[in-house]
């Protein structure tokens, strides 16, 4: 709180004037006028093609902050993300990138670390023995289950064909199928339980 007090004096004419006022007000100090502080990065992560990926970002400061997501640091996202969740509801390979973001408030702005996004999607190479391998690139440390059908005509049999239980940190892998010998064509189904 505080206190202002004024004490005048003044004439008119053929006519003294004298008074006194006094007016009280609350005045808020703020101390800590610093941009805002980030507690929590975004961190990377690798999601299937048509998945939702989400990025997150922690930050304190005592005045309030906006949010603006950045793709591979130069391209804005749009005005819908200005919070501190950025989602991407069905990625694309083109979605594929760094994302980062600036958090600001009334006295300055602070830049995440740049957060990857991998958009896993599985590529398939005939060998000469007409085998087939498989590449694919899922979320690291995480199991990972494959099947086979031979038409997509109803009712379609998916055969497992492939069980991982662990595809390790990288999170890439490969299959070499070796029935395709004298086969057409085969379908593939890839899931991560």
């Amino acid at each position: 709180m505080r206190i202002a007090a004024a004490d005048w004096t003044g004439f008119s004419i053929d006519q003294s004037y004298s008074g006194h006022a006094t007016r009280i007000d609350t005045v808020q100090v703020v101390g800590n006028c610093v941009p805002p502080s980030i507690v929590t990065q975004p961190a990377n992560q690798t999601v299937p093609v048509g998945a939702a990926a989400q990025f997150s970002v922690s930050a304190t400061s005592p005045f309030p902050m906006s949010y603006q997501w950045y793709f591979n640091q130069t391209n804005p996202i749009s005005s819908l993300s200005d919070l501190s969740t950025l989602t991407l509801p069905a990625v694309v390979p083109a979605s594929n990138g760094l994302y980062s973001v600036v958090v600001s408030d009334a006295f300055g702005s602070v830049t995440s670390t740049l957060a990857r996004l991998t958009v896993a999607s599985p590529a398939a190479t005939r060998n000469p023995d007409s085998s087939v391998t498989l590449s694919f690139l899922g979320s690291p440390n995480s199991s990972v289950r494959l099947w086979a059908a031979t038409n997509l005509v109803p009712p379609v049999v998916w055969a497992p064909i492939f069980t991982n239980s662990d595809i390790g940190p990288a999170g890439t892998w490969q299959y070499t199928d070796t029935n395709t010998v004298g086969t057409r064509r085969r379908f593939y189904r890839f899931s991560a339980p």
